[in-house]
């Protein structure tokens, strides 16, 4: 019986293979670096929700709310918001607004002096305080919530409410659902691991520009808005208006709206408007101002990201309440100290 002899080409190819992946990993590097420069993946809004290291919110004993921002996580403050941080106690001679919204006015994707509210902020002056209580993923019901739950203490002159295109549609209670499925699971804690490690993961892969692609290319196929979304009705959204409405008697506070771009979405403006119209509540409609009509479209979002402000977006939107917004909406500010 003959001894096989060792075959030359073979042990070749494995001694290749380390070499072929370094191929391979310098092509997919060189593909990333040139996808994050000319065409970077989209932004998204992920919310972790308590159950691992990492989040950044928790569910809420209150079914409305359904989840809230845990404080001084990530980018959130000792209060639980994005920014400078506001003492809850007053300071006397200023003036106190306060704007909540969804992730459009949180300013997803920017740095938080880059918001409209910021940029609003610093040309406002010292006399003036400005309070951004917006949360990612927020609808109009949330929002109303968490001004009972977290603004009213701050005992604002005036409240902004910034409406986004999707904020009359409920999808988040899908997040109470699932973690109360998983609460009286047989498995809860090894489901617990396993979301907490997929989470840990994910977060990594998002940033990369190819990922996001091919994630929103999957979300597309998903159908997701229409599986699990509800849109309030305009008797719900009158009761929550008049509820508003005594709120800013109760509490001695100006009560307003912005409605917020984009239009070219389905948006909840031919049930808000008639609703807060009726009510006598200030509304400024930022896509009716000249200045943002007459700014390049293209330079007002984020890449790849038509719902979301880019930077120039959000100075376009600080200008637009500056200099109509104040009258528009009555805001009453302290005066301005220009010191030479």
């Amino acid at each position: 019986m003959r001894d096989k002899m060792p075959n030359p080409d073979k042990s070749r190819r494995r001694r290749r293979w380390p070499l072929y992946l370094l191929y391979v990993a310098a092509w997919l590097a060189i593909l990333e670096w040139c996808v994050s420069v000319f065409a970077p993946g989209p932004a998204f809004e992920l919310l972790r929700v308590t159950g691992g290291s990492g989040s950044q919110y928790e569910l809420s004993p209150n079914k409305s709310l359904i989840y809230a921002p845990i404080p001084n996580t990530g980018e959130f403050n000792n209060d639980g918001y994005r920014g400078k941080e506001i003492p809850v106690e007053r300071r006397a001679g200023t003036t106190r607004l306060l704007f909540i919204g969804d992730s459009v006015t949180e300013g997803l994707g920017v740095a938080t002096r880059e918001r409209f509210t910021d940029v609003f902020a610093a040309r406002a002056g010292i006399k003036t305080e400005v309070i951004n209580l917006s949360v990612r993923g927020y609808n109009f019901l949330q929002e109303v919530e968490y001004l009972k739950l977290k603004g009213l203490r701050y005992r604002p002159d005036h409240v902004v409410f910034c409406v986004a295109y999707n904020d009359l549609y409920l999808h988040s209670g899908e997040i109470a659902d699932f973690c109360q499925q998983v609460q009286e699971s047989k498995n809860s804690a090894a489901i617990k691991t396993y979301y907490s490690i997929r989470g840990s993961v994910q977060d990594l892969l998002m940033k990369s520009s190819i990922y996001r692609h091919v994630f929103a290319l999957t979300l597309a196929r998903r159908n997701f808005h229409e599986a699990i979304t509800y849109q309030l009705t305009s008797i719900e959204v009158k009761a929550l208006v008049d509820e508003l409405s005594a709120l800013a008697k109760e509490y001695r506070f100006r009560l307003s709206f912005i409605y917020l771009p984009p239009r070219d979405q389905e948006g909840p403006m031919d049930v808000f408007r008639p609703i807060i119209e009726a009510a006598g509540i200030p509304l400024l409609d930022v896509e009716t101002i000249p200045k943002w009509r007459q700014t390049d479209s293209s330079k007002l979002f984020l890449h790849n990201d038509p719902c979301h402000l880019a930077p120039l977006g959000h100075e376009v939107v600080a200008d637009i309440l500056f200099e109509d917004g104040v009258r528009i909406l009555n805001i009453e500010m302290a005066p301005i100290l220009l010191l030479n």
